[in-house]
């Protein structure tokens, strides 16, 4: 199959949002919202936590050797004033409210924002039911054009929405206004490679009765590849593309770049918690890429029966057992010229 079009790039990222509106805010469903913050913490809070200690919010991550310099062992230990910019369900400023000093959080700020107001109201109630310290806003902004004054942040972070932004260089350029004089911009974004949930959402979806018939309609339940880059930018899933946007333009002067490559994995307790936390995707993929004679024979069958099926092929794939997800992120942090 063909690379997505630019026209089906706008719809990736609309669906997308879409998925994300229908995440559940009401006071009655409590569990689902801690159910879902939970599985997206499981994917994502390694390369967040990799991403704070690069940025200097929290100490280094020991990589198994043991050893931590001694200087560097404590987290930062002056206050600091962050953008949590497209911040979705509040991962980055959820893993600071665990794990930084409470000295230095009672003293900083907080600006969680995300275009989606949906996912704002779920920040209100995690920093309500949380008690989340330091002072924390909340805004339904768009990363491109957030409205805030400028020289307001001493960090800005984006964690896993670079590659989503319909237009990042707009983002950037919005990043190093918001920033202070030697202020941090800090973001991550999965590599070009990254295979996560995919694969074991492509053979389970293989396993649907009707499977056959959409690929012989040339109409297959997932394409052949999945882009990491919903806008279609490719060079922002690449560290080269990156250090260039980064390092290359005239309209910010971006010093210290530092760019890694991270691997990890996340755990899958069983098939039927693989369905369930990634339930979000596979309706992100029906909605963009199903033709609707399968999303009618999907509607027809019932969620509960096509739940059956993708749970019954997983436990055989996975021979009963639980299983590890590989995931493959760059983590990005610069300073802007004081």
């Amino acid at each position: 199959m063909a690379p997505p079009t630019t026209d089906n790039n706008n719809n990736l990222a609309e669906n997308l949002q879409v998925q994300f509106r229908s995440v559940p805010v009401t006071a009655e469903n409590h569990d689902a919202k801690r159910a879902l913050i939970h599985a997206m913490d499981r994917v994502m809070a390694v390369p967040g936590e990799r991403l704070l200690a690069q940025a200097g919010l929290l100490p280094p991550v020991d990589d198994g050797d043991g050893v931590v310099p001694k200087d560097k062992q404590e987290g930062r230990d002056e206050p600091f004033a962050l953008f949590d910019n497209a911040c979705g369900m509040g991962l980055i400023t959820g893993l600071l409210q665990k794990q930084a000093s409470p000295a230095v959080l009672r003293e900083s700020r907080f600006v969680c924002a995300d275009l989606n107001a949906n996912l704002v109201d779920i920040i209100k109630w995690r920093a309500e039911t949380d008690g989340w310290k330091g002072a924390v806003e909340t805004a339904v902004v768009d990363a491109q054009d957030t409205g805030l004054p400028s020289t307001s942040f001493s960090h800005v972070v984006i964690n896993f929405a670079m590659h989503i932004i319909p237009k990042p260089d707009v983002a950037l350029r919005e990043a190093y206004r918001l920033l202070r004089p030697n202020g941090t911009l800090a973001f991550t974004v999965w590599t070009h490679d990254n295979t996560g949930w995919i694969p074991d959402m492509r053979s389970a979806f293989a396993a649907l009765p009707f499977a056959d018939n959409a690929a012989a309609a040339a109409a297959p339940l997932m394409p052949d590849r999945v882009p990491m880059a919903v806008h279609g930018l490719n060079q922002w899933i690449d560290p080269a593309g990156i250090r260039a946007k980064l390092a290359s333009s005239s309209l910010h002067t971006f010093n210290d770049i530092h760019i890694e490559t991270l691997e990890h994995t996340s755990h899958v307790y069983s098939a039927g918690y693989f369905v369930e936390s990634f339930d979000m995707v596979r309706k992100w993929m029906m909605q963009s890429y199903w033709s609707e004679e399968s999303r009618q024979t999907a509607a027809g069958m019932g969620e509960a029966r096509m739940d059956e099926i993708m749970i019954n092929h997983l436990q055989q794939k996975h021979g009963g057992k639980s299983w590890d997800i590989r995931w493959k992120s760059i983590l990005v942090t610069c300073h802007k010229q004081g």
